[in-house]
């Protein structure tokens, strides 16, 4: 693919440039898009219409999925790449509804597992359980009117960067049997060692990608109010891009959960927009 459809939806839990929903707007302005360009790619940028009128927290974040499914919808009938700058990581399940691929695996890079139910979760916080609205555990109701949208199987994921729990997440993510490189909070890991043993048997050949950017560690900068040491080094992580991209052709690249307004936003910005690139050259060779 020549051609990369950049999808910003800027909000965090419906609230236009509030918080991680800032993410997109400083990366774009931090040169994203000439980025992709000079690479040898065409873009295109389509900016999701706020959702004001949507009664509620969760009222606003399911409209913002059903509006990112059929973004990528549209990317995908032109031939173009998708590529969704979100606030929120719960976006996925949007992306996921609009790809239209069943054969498809999901490699996601986040600090947290984001695999809680509502009667499973504590903080109140809607994206700790977007991974287990994408397997179908929870809003049944609500996700069905998403177009587009079904279960996604756990036995496709792969977790890279995981170190940061509340009781009983770690033992729900080895329950699932789903592939994970865990970290720790006290301790560096080998993140790239990891990843690639869980890429060597891989269920799929071709994956979205999912970019938390509080994968990365405090080192680098701060990325949201949940960030936690112990995570991917800019070199990790684009080292781990690398490898997931010759182990499964990318379909789409979602990055999220991204508050510039933090230290080190700069560097965590930087970083994100080269993985972004390496993951566009892997999808296809540019013009």
């Amino acid at each position: 693919m020549a051609d990369v459809r950049i999808i910003a939806a800027p909000y965090h839990a419906g609230a236009y440039d509030h918080r991680v929903g800032a993410g997109p707007t400083r990366l774009l302005a931090d040169g994203l898009e000439s980025a992709l360009r000079e690479a040898g790619f065409d873009t295109r940028l389509i900016t999701i219409a706020r959702v004001d009128d949507f009664e509620g927290e969760i009222g606003r974040t399911f409209e913002l999925k059903r509006r990112i499914a059929a973004a990528v919808a549209e990317a995908r009938a032109a031939h173009a790449f998708p590529l969704v700058l979100a606030g929120n990581c719960n976006s996925t399940v949007g992306v996921w509804s609009g790809l239209g691929d069943d054969e498809a695996g999901l490699i996601w890079f986040d600090a947290h597992p984001d695999f809680d139910t509502p009667d499973e979760h504590r903080s109140g916080y809607l994206d700790g359980m977007g991974v287990a609205t994408l397997a179908g555990q929870c809003w049944r109701n609500i996700t069905a009117t998403i177009p587009g949208f079904r279960r996604f199987p756990t036995e496709h994921i792969v977790y890279c960067g995981i170190r940061d729990f509340e009781s009983g997440q770690l033992e729900k993510v080895r329950a699932y049997g789903i592939r994970a490189v865990v970290g720790s909070v006290d301790r560096p890991t080998d993140y790239v060692a990891g990843l690639e043993r869980e890429l060597e048997q891989l269920p799929f050949d071709r994956a979205m990608i999912h970019l938390d950017v509080d994968c990365l560690d405090t080192s680098v900068g701060i990325a949201n109010e949940y960030a936690a040491p112990g995570g991917l080094t800019v070199e990790q992580l684009l080292a781990c891009v690398t490898r997931t991209c010759r182990a499964a052709r990318p379909v789409s690249l979602t990055i999220a959960s991204f508050n510039p307004h933090f230290e080190g936003s700069h560097r965590l910005s930087s970083a994100a927009i080269q993985a972004a690139v390496l993951v566009c050259e892997n999808a296809g060779a540019p013009r």
